[in-house]
């Protein structure tokens, strides 16, 4: 196993590969976003091993000053929608070692911009095919994602009608692939740099999504605001959200009390 380690940072290096993106053929969660398609991966990448932590991003809040002063958006059952909940800094005042939440896609490509001058190297988010790619690690699944079953049985993630879990785990208390790369299921939502949309069934060679901004996020079969990929599922939802070729996405500028991201290095 290859890695770059920097400072408490992880990454392990994952090969090239071709893989088969999307839904298990029988799976019976999956949906019109989760088509299949035989994806080219042609050149090693080095993927965080873990979701960025709190030790980790509250480096770049001391050495920059970034802006930390805000509160986080949670889930209103009763409302059924998100509201401004916790402070940022309360709803990370856990411990060192759980992953930093309430962060935007903007945010984090501060705290990339930041990292990447420090110490001269070009950190990035994964693709969503990178991401998936990892998360599926050499996957012999026939029908339905194990990974997101293990977690359910283990109570990491909701059942489909329990209220949901308030806070998440520390980092490395849940899955881990083939690889050693840690929590790519079920703890926290994370930021890929893809944006969200249907697939091009004709971008099958190291795909990053749409080139620009598109018009809407197609979502539960309609148009809505267009954003940014997520993926990982998340503590506060169903298990099956865990599975691997689960999609999601966010608005670049929300800071959600699920939602981390984890680095990327491309060779």
């Amino acid at each position: 196993m290859q890695t770059i380690q920097i400072d408490d940072i992880e990454l392990i290096k994952i090969d090239p590969n071709q893989f088969l993106m999307g839904a298990l053929k029988d799976d019976k969660f999956a949906n019109n976003l989760e088509v299949n398609r035989l994806i080219n991966i042609t050149n090693s990448y080095y993927l965080q091993s873990t979701p960025v932590t709190v030790s980790q991003y509250m480096k770049f809040i001391r050495e920059t000053g970034y802006e930390h002063d805000y509160f986080v958006e949670v889930w209103d059952m009763d409302k059924d929608e998100l509201v401004p909940g916790p402070s940022f800094l309360e709803i990370n005042g856990r411990g060192d070692n759980y992953p930093i939440i309430g962060v935007s896609y903007i945010d984090s490509q501060k705290y990339i911009d930041w990292l990447s001058a420090k110490y001269k190297m070009k950190f990035d988010l994964p693709s969503e095919a990178q991401f998936e790619n990892a998360a599926k690690d050499k996957c012999d699944c026939l029908t339905f994602c194990r990974k997101s079953e293990e977690l359910r049985k283990a109570g990491l993630v909701r059942k489909v009608n329990e209220i949901p879990l308030t806070a998440p785990r520390e980092v490395k208390k849940g899955t881990v692939t083939k690889s050693g790369i840690y929590d790519l299921h079920g703890l926290i939502w994370q930021w890929c740099k893809d944006w969200f949309y249907y697939y091009d069934m004709g971008d099958i060679v190291n795909p990053v999504g749409p080139p620009n901004c598109p018009e809407f996020a197609p979502w539960k079969g309609e148009k809505w605001s267009p954003g940014r990929v997520i993926r990982g599922g998340s503590f506060a939802y169903p298990f099956y959200h865990s599975r691997c070729s689960n999609r999601h996405y966010s608005q670049v500028q929300d800071r959600n009390f699920n939602v981390g991201f984890r680095l990327c290095i491309n060779e």
